[in-house]
């Protein structure tokens, strides 16, 4: 997404702070719409893990 970021430890503070802001971007373009869809369905996701003893659902 941001190949421009170099993994290089002497501009560790400059890599550090690039990628807050790459993650920032990111974050925010998020749409609230599918954070109230995931608060929705918790209920049936979390009984279907209980459902599935932490085993793989279809979530």
């Amino acid at each position: 997404m941001f190949p421009d970021i170099a993994v290089d430890k002497s501009i560790s503070e400059y890599t550090r702070q690039r990628l807050e802001s790459a993650l920032q971007a990111a974050w925010d373009t998020l749409d609230e719409k599918l954070f109230n869809k995931l608060g929705v369905s918790m209920s049936s996701r979390i009984e279907a893990c209980i459902a599935a003893e932490g085993w793989h659902t279809k979530y």
